[in-house]
């Protein structure tokens, strides 16, 4: 079986000072219509709302849910076997398709069948001396994969739904802990560790290839000042707190 490209990207200061912090993410998913008979809408349910730049899945040209948990995609076909990618943008790094109800695939509004995904997933830990550690888990069976790969300080102009992916490749390579080339068993694998990016005029993220489609998770890191005002603001939400815990004055 030919494997599709799939795609991962990380943004990781955000990450570790609370991902609600950070400006935005980019979110990939491809997904093969496994049903048996051609679809022509896509309905897509997510862990958290899509925010920001409008959603994408071709070749579906329309979309509607925007700002929403629910992405219903139309205005093209996906024949048996083939795929459709959809991009969506949040507010958190660890946003995906929901796994327990991912949605279905429709034709002429009526159901063809559900959603199959991988059960994979990434996570970012404090690698210690400013450095990050990437894991991806998978919950499945054995996953094989190629092309793995991982960059830092990409130029944030592509830094869109359409273009991040491919603007990976301006960074600068990082080394992996992993063979380019392989099989995730079932469990969890530290995929690369870096020191990310401190500017929001670049991100980080990384690429491999699976059977199933395009994935991809991207960040940049927010302007300074609202990753600033987003720390005070925190602060003084966590102090009011514990006045309350010490039953002191109310503001």
């Amino acid at each position: 079986m030919r494997l599709r490209p799939y795609f991962w990207a990380v943004a990781l200061v955000p990450c570790l000072a609370g991902e609600a912090a950070a400006s935005a993410y980019f979110h990939t998913k491809g997904i093969v219509n496994d049903t048996g008979a051609a679809a022509n809408d896509l309905h897509v349910n997510l862990v958290h709302p899509a925010t920001g730049e409008t959603p994408i899945a071709p070749p579906f040209t329309s979309v509607s849910g925007t700002g929403t948990a629910t992405l219903d995609f139309s205005g093209g076909t996906v024949a048996n076997n083939a795929g459709a990618v959809v991009t969506w943008q949040s507010q958190l790094a660890s946003d995906s398709i929901d796994l327990a109800t991912p949605g279905n695939w429709t034709s002429n509004g009526s159901n063809t069948g559900s959603i199959h995904l991988e059960q994979l997933s990434a996570a970012v830990s404090d690698a210690g001396g400013g450095n990050v550690i990437v894991t991806l888990t998978n919950t499945g069976g054995p996953l094989a994969y190629q092309n793995l790969s991982f960059y830092t300080g990409a130029d944030a102009t592509f830094f869109h739904a359409s273009t991040y992916l491919s603007g990976l490749s301006t960074g600068t390579r990082a080394a992996l802990l992993v063979p380019a080339s392989g099989t995730f068993s079932t469990g969890s694998t530290d995929i690369v560790t870096f020191t990310p990016s401190s500017s929001p005029n670049f991100y980080d993220g990384g690429s491999l290839d699976l059977a199933s489609g395009p994935v991809g998770v991207a960040g940049i890191v927010p302007e300074p000042s609202s990753f600033v005002l987003a720390l005070i603001s925190g602060a003084m939400i966590g102090a009011y707190a514990w006045k309350q815990r010490r039953g002191g004055p109310k503001a």
